[in-house]
């Protein structure tokens, strides 16, 4: 072959070489763009499928980051827990999370059973420092010198002047056996201790002998230091021995009369310290010790006196004075368990408590517990927890939520059979009449323990309390009376219905205790009317279900109540006294059902 030709064939198989080495190149770089674009079409994809929400208001849910509408915090991703295969019963938080929820945990520990106690009375004079003024001899009042009650007197001062014919004979008796020659020392004694008889000092005896002459007026001195409570006389009158003229209190020392309800007897006892309040002196405390506790129950009122002396020196605290105490009341013995009351979350069918993993501290459990008394800040648990375990006591409510959007048991998610009652199937706002009127003839009474019925009565008389305050339209009354409320269906043990009794009680729990918590928080009277027009309906249901021990009921309606919608509410007496409208239209209402105490 020549030269030529075989540079030719070479340069042609240079091209061939170079051209399937472009061809491969070309062709890996569009499969390569192939899977640039899937990848890319997949990352976006995913990208379009997260949903985005916010730790501490888990309700809001974005398709994009960004911050929360409500607090303007970062949202972060949902976890998707579902091919985890993780315990649905156990939630997990990062580090970060429980620090943006603010989560802290406390130790179930055991302790002494205690009761922060608040009481409600007036002060009152010292009864044993009331003293009666009165006359040892007969006459007529010439002159008076105390003219009305609260005036000021002081021992031995004098208080009037009276003119005794009886005081006149036994002077001269006096100077005639002073003056006879007949008379003997026997006689002279005998004369002189007629007159101390009448409270004569012997002063006055001294200068009736030394003179000589017949006193017709005498004056009646004060025999102790005080306020005139009360005038039995005026000038001019005639008054026999043994007469009270006036009244005297001495106010040094005074008695506060607090009331105390049957359920709190037990904490209570003589010899313990009680701080108290006067509304005279906001800000001020004062604190006495318990003296007295009266031995027999008020039978309408359903409390005792507990009596608690102070020392009044200063003369500050006046008899009629409103006063409120309170104390810390503990009970030795066996020891409780108790957690902090912010651990335990109500739902009305339950109570809830989340439990930190022993070997996980990031791992926490939904456990149904049973709670006893508030004990201060604290609860007592009877059943669910152990000593030494650790619940959540802070940023419960952000954990529960966060669990439930993870699909894990929580609160509202509680991960079992049947369907939980809706409160507003109960009673919504702005009920109709005709609505709950047809449940009248639906509730059936079920029968319950004495006890579980003694203590809603005392919860009924306590409403009685509220109700009246809102006829009254005292807002500041309702208040406190809400909050007295709120102890006292603490007191109310669940533990005691059993089976559908319970169920029903949860049923309406829920609703009286979301309402209370509104009345109770609010100073608006407007507000406070407003909760207690749902309050009723399911108060009411639940004395027809169980039933009053000694006192009886009346539900009454007014049609114009709750903007014309009509309002409900519960009476002691027949007699109408419309909490809705007070002094505007009191008489405003009906009899609509009636509740006989067993």
């Amino acid at each position: 072959m020549k030269t030529k030709d075989i540079k030719k064939y070479g340069i042609f198989s240079l091209i061939f070489v170079v051209g399937i080495f472009l061809g491969a190149l070309i062709w890996s770089g569009g499969d390569q763009d192939e899977k640039l674009q899937e990848t890319s079409g997949h990352e976006h994809s995913e990208a379009e499928d997260t949903e985005y929400t916010c730790s501490m208001h888990p309700e809001v849910r974005q398709s994009e980051p960004g911050d929360c509408p409500i607090c303007g915090m970062e949202l972060i991703p949902v976890k998707d827990e579902s091919s985890e295969g993780s315990n649905v019963q156990d939630f997990e938080m990062t580090e970060a999370a429980m620090k943006l929820a603010q989560v802290r945990t406390s130790q179930v520990e055991k302790g002494n059973r205690s009761k922060k106690i608040f009481l409600e009375g007036k002060i009152a004079a010292d009864q044993r420092k009331v003293y009666s003024q009165v006359i040892h001899f007969s006459g007529r009042l010439e002159e008076l010198f105390v003219n009305f009650d609260g005036q000021e007197v002081r021992k031995g001062q004098k208080i009037a002047t009276v003119y005794s014919p009886d005081l006149i004979a036994a002077q001269r008796e006096l100077l005639e056996t002073a003056g006879s020659e007949y008379g003997n020392d026997d006689m002279l004694e005998a004369a002189r201790e007629k007159l101390k008889q009448w409270k004569i000092s012997e002063d006055q005896i001294q200068h009736i002998l030394k003179t000589k002459k017949v006193k017709t007026n005498f004056d009646i001195k004060a025999d102790v230091s005080g306020y005139v409570t009360q005038m039995n006389i005026s000038k001019g009158d005639y008054i026999r021995q043994g007469s009270v003229l006036f009244k005297i209190a001495d106010l040094s020392s005074v008695w506060v009369m607090l009331d105390a309800y049957e359920r709190d007897l037990q904490w209570l006892k003589k010899g313990q310290r009680m701080n108290l309040q006067v509304e005279a002196y906001p800000g001020q405390d004062f604190s006495g010790t318990i003296t007295y506790l009266d031995p027999f129950v008020d039978e309408s009122s359903r409390v005792i006196d507990v009596r608690v002396e102070l020392n009044n020196t200063r003369n500050k605290l006046k008899p009629g004075m409103f006063a409120t105490g309170n104390i810390n009341a503990q009970k030795g013995g066996e020891k409780v368990l108790l957690i902090p009351e912010t651990a335990v979350l109500w739902t009305g069918r339950r109570s809830v408590v989340y439990v930190q993993n022993k070997d996980n501290k990031h791992v926490f459990r939904m456990r149904e517990i049973t709670t006893g008394h508030e004990t201060g800040d604290m609860i007592m648990v009877l059943d669910g927890l152990k000593e030494g375990e650790h619940v959540i006591s802070n940023g419960t409510f952000a954990v529960d939520a966060a669990a439930q959007l993870a699909g894990k048991v929580s609160m509202m998610n509680p991960g079992i059979a049947g369907k939980e009652n809706n409160t507003s199937d109960l009673v919504q706002e702005g009920e109709t009449a005709g609505v709950v009127e047809s449940t009248h003839s639906e509730i059936e009474k079920t029968d319950v323990s004495d006890k579980f019925q003694q203590q809603l009565t005392s919860f009924y008389s306590d409403y009685i309390r509220m109700k009246n305050s809102f006829v009254a339209t005292d807002a500041k009354a309702v208040k406190k009376h809400a909050n007295q409320l709120q102890q006292s269906l603490g007191n109310i043990d669940m533990g005691l219905l059993e089976g559908e009794a319970h169920m029903k009680w949860m049923e309406y729990l829920e609703v009286i205790k979301r309402d209370l918590e509104t009345i109770a928080g609010s100073s608006d009277i407007e507000k406070q009317r407003k909760a207690f027009v749902t309050f009723n309906p399911p108060f009411y249901k639940a004395l027809k279900t169980f039933g009053l021990s000694g006192e009886d009921a009346y539900y009454q309606f007014c049609p114009m109540a709750n903007d014309d919608k009509g309002a409900y509410w519960i009476s002691e007496q027949k007699e109408i006294r419309n909490p809705y409208f007070g002094d505007e239209m009191m008489e405003c209402g009906e009899n609509k059902s009636e509740i006989n105490g067993e």
